[in-house]
This record gives structure tokens, sequence and C-alpha cells, in this order.
């Protein structure tokens, strides 16, 4: 099918909903926005006769609003590309980024701080509510701070995969996948979905969801390019002996070689609908 009918398959929920392009032009706007409410916050800092409360909540809308702009960036506008690394051991170990956890750290951090300098700026019952949602804010702020602590990876090798994200750690053989497919994670993010087979002995994880989880965006890989490679070292047992030579394949980086190679009973419903990056 030509390029023109099919479209880049999107790492992330918003983008899926409204397409790359409208998010441009929506993150432009919003730059636009973030510009005039910093202007207005120094203006009325300079000219003075405003109460401390009142500049406070000022200044932290637009830190506020700068917060949302890279929130926006990295989660829906930001593809770095990627090239295939040795790596120390046989095994292909893809190494991931941590972004989107931190740009919802800085976006939590401050909303809570805005919340909670509305409290003090304002009387009787919304002060008492405002502070309960920054200390709800507050909650989800540390738990994403912990979440910082796991640097997300992907580890194939020619008998099992594993899989290290925020949530926890996976491991899953080869042979006990039931199904992969393309769909939306938790996080505002989309990713490649791994059903455990039912009676699957080698599933090691601490969730109780029986599935893995890969987000490409955490990993700066193109989303139909993961999914493709995890369907073919699914079906194609032939298909693994690449992933013990020390070295990414090639067909987690490189769109032709990954569309050109792969089978089209592995690669049905996916490449008439979607193109590489």
């Amino acid at each position: 099918m030509s390029s023109e009918k099919t479209r880049v398959m999107p790492a992330g929920a918003a983008e899926a909903m409204l397409g790359r392009g409208l998010w441009w032009a929506l993150w432009v706007v919003n730059v636009a926005l973030t510009i005039g409410a910093t202007v207005l916050a120094v203006g009325v800092a300079v000219s003075g006769g405003v109460r401390t409360p009142v500049l406070v909540v000022l200044a932290l809308v637009a830190v506020m609003w700068w917060a949302l702009v890279g929130l926006l960036f990295v989660l829906v506008l930001y593809r770095p590309g990627r090239i295939p690394v040795d790596t120390v051991t046989a095994d292909v170990v893809i190494l991931g980024n941590r972004r989107v956890p931190a740009w919802q750290l800085v976006m939590l951090a401050a909303v809570t701080a805005l919340l909670a300098a509305g409290a003090v700026a304002t009387t009787d019952g919304w002060r008492i509510v405002l502070l309960i949602v920054a200390v709800a804010c507050l909650a989800g702020a540390v738990s994403l701070a912990f979440r910082l602590r796991h640097r997300p990876r992907l580890v194939l090798t020619p008998q099992r995969m594993r899989a290290v994200t925020a949530h926890g750690d996976a491991r899953l053989d080869w042979n006990d996948i039931a199904l992969v497919t393309y769909a939306q994670g938790s996080g505002g993010l989309m990713v490649a979905r791994v059903d455990v087979a039912p009676g699957a002995t080698s599933f090691v994880a601490r969730s109780r969801r029986r599935r893995v989880d890969v987000a490409p965006l955490t990993l700066d890989l193109d989303p139909l390019l993961l999914v493709l490679a995890l369907r073919l070292y699914w079906l194609a047992p032939a298909s693994r002996a690449e992933l013990g030579t020390g070295r990414a394949p090639a067909r987690l980086f490189d769109g032709g070689v990954a569309t050109a190679s792969t089978p089209a009973e592995i690669s049905e419903g996916l490449l008439s609908a979607f193109r590489p990056r």
C-alpha cells in the first residue's frame, strides 16, 4: 500500500487521537500562551501593588504552563532516532530513557505548588478543597519520583524477552507468548503488548496482570518496528538466532530492513495501516 494511505504508528495515546500535525499547532499555541503568562507575571511583579500570595500564584501559573509545554513536547512531538550498538554481553540490551516520567514529575510538582499557593491566597471552603487536591498531587509526585529510579530497558535473547519498566521487571520465554499486539498502556503511552499464554511457567513479574507492556517511546524505538520484531521472534523461532550476536538487530532501527525481512503473515494488518518513521 502506498505511503499516502498509511501513517506513522503513534507512540503516545494523545498522538493516536489527534495526530502530530494538530499537536504541533496546539503546542505552538501553548508556547505563545506560556510566553504571555510569563510576561504578565513579570509585569505585575515589576509594577507592584499586588499582594504577595497573588503574585506567587501568577508566577506559578507561568511555571506550570512551561512544564506543560515541555511535557507535550516529549510526550507527543519529540522522537529521536537510534542506531544499532554493540552490547557488553551476547544478549541484546536496549537502554531506555526517563523523559516522560521526569516531565510528568515536573508538571505535578508545579501543579502542587500552584494549588498550595492558591490555598494560601483564598479563604473559607476553597482553601480546604485546594489543599486536599494539592495533597493528592503531592502523593502522585512522590510515586513518580520513586518510579524514576528504574531506567527502562528491553533485553532480548534467543530464549526469552525481559522488560524493565517503571512498573516492574517482567520476563517471558518466546514459546510462552499468546499474542503480540499494539495497544494503549498507562501514562499516556502506546505499547507493544505481549500477552502470556495460559499455563505459561516462564512468566516472572511482580504484577498480577498476565501481560508485558513495552513502551517504544521510553526506548526511542519506532513502535511499528518494535511490534514487528516481537511478533517475528514469537512466531518464527529461527529468527531468534540474531539475538545472540551481541549486537541489536538492524530490524529494530531500520524500517527498510524490517519491512523487507518480515514475512507477510507476521506483518499482516500492520504494514497495510502503518509505515516506518
